[in-house]
């Protein structure tokens, strides 16, 4: 169970709209943001120790701690309330944030994000580079091992450097809540990760340019030999006009999806249930893709009517009357734990507070070109239910 967020549920709705707009004040959404969080999780730590009983605590989301996760904490609250914060952190070293905190985070986002739930998100821990067979359908081949195999499958695999994108925000907190102890920092700062890297994380997936530090976006074009500009990235797929959510229509447009940039099948089980899902947001839902795909049968019942099982996920990162169709299984968001927290001077704060910032770092993108393709959805057909007759219909002619 994560902890409840109430307060915050507004102030992260800010954050993804500075996110998504240009020149908004994110520094400023994101104090606001940490903020809510910070006054969130007190509550609920309050609440749950006047309990005095641990099952409570756990109860409302906060985690039961290793002697590893404590030690590490009880040394933030050293550093962060003593007369020098800033050398205290630089004499703590190398002690990395362990990686059992970066795994409960990745858990807390799968809950609580859909979408971040869907794709492959990988704990990397210390790692800064990452090797991947970006061909799920390589196969052993018989025969003399000469070159060209041995090219091959060279060819199948590369190399993300997860260290080129980092997520890292700052959070204020009192010194007062400083005292309440490392269960409470650990609920503050796995909420404060959870929250932020999700936000941050899925406008990645969505839209990440892949340059300064962003992930590959799955509306981006990365077919080998794309050219990626040095200010804009890489260019976003031409979105392809939906008819209808009709059988044909519908089957050409996942048809896209089944074999790769290479031309081989993939191994997709089509019929029984796939990764395959359709992101758009909410309002794009009610007035698209919910007309289109749901009809009111002859029982009065409303139905929805994919032709192929498709799970509908929501996102505000995703533009309104566009969809995005994808095979989430084959995108990869690794994320590992070089920095952890340290003390920041990035913000200005009064006396009783400490300022930290929390660093983490972050890499993904699709397998290739195929793995989305991004819909028009602006002009999709209203979903309608088809009638048989049996016989012959007589028609009254009018006056």
């Amino acid at each position: 169970m994560t902890i409840q967020l109430n307060k915050a549920r507004e102030a992260g709705a800010k954050l993804y709209q500075a996110f998504e707009t240009e020149g908004a004040d994110r520094a400023g959404a994101f104090e606001e943001f940490g903020a809510a969080i910070a006054a969130d999780v007190t509550e609920q730590f309050k609440a749950a120790q006047a309990a005095n009983d641990a099952a409570v605590l756990q109860a409302r989301g906060f985690r039961t701690l290793t002697s590893e996760e404590t030690a590490y904490y009880q040394r933030a609250i050293d550093a962060l309330t003593s007369v020098e914060p800033k050398q205290a952190f630089a004499a703590m070293g190398d002690n990395l944030m362990p990686i059992t905190v970066i795994e409960d985070v990745m858990r807390n986002i799968s809950k609580a994000h859909p979408l971040l739930a869907r794709v492959k998100a990988v704990p990397a821990a210390a790692l800064t580079r990452w090797v991947r067979n970006r061909d799920k359908g390589l196969a052993a081949v018989w025969g003399e091992l000469n070159g060209e195999i041995a090219k091959e499958i060279t060819s199948a695999f590369d190399v993300v450097d997860i260290k080129q994108g980092k997520l890292s925000c700052f959070a204020l907190v009192s010194q007062d809540m400083l005292k309440l102890g490392p269960v409470w920092l650990d609920g503050y700062v796995t909420t404060v990760l959870s929250e932020a890297i999700a936000i941050g994380l899925e406008t990645g997936l969505i839209s990440g340019n892949g340059i300064k530090g962003q992930p590959v976006g799955l509306d981006r074009d990365i077919h080998n030999g794309v050219s990626i500009s040095s200010s804009t990235g890489y260019p976003k797929k031409q979105a392809v006009a939906l008819a209808d959510f009709g059988a044909k229509a519908y089957g050409a447009a996942v048809a896209t999806l089944m074999k790769d940039e290479s031309g081989k099948d993939k191994a997709v089980d089509i019929v029984n249930g796939t990764s395959l899902a359709l992101i758009v947001n909410n309002n794009t839902y009610l007035t698209k893709v919910m007309p289109g795909v749901r009809a009111q049968g002859l029982d009065g019942v409303y139905r929805d009517s994919f032709p192929v099982a498709t799970e509908v996920i929501p996102s505000v990162a995703v533009a309104d009357g566009e969809g995005i169709l994808a095979l989430l299984d084959e995108y990869e968001m690794f994320v590992g734990a070089d920095r952890g927290i340290e003390f920041s001077d990035d913000a200005k704060f009064l006396e009783d507070q400490r300022a930290f910032k929390v660093v983490t770092y972050a890499a993904g993108m699709a397998y290739d070109n195929t793995t989305a393709t991004v819909l028009n959805l602006a002009n999709v057909a209203e979903a309608a239910v088809p009638v048989k007759v049996k016989g012959t219909v007589s028609t009254k002619a009018s006056a």
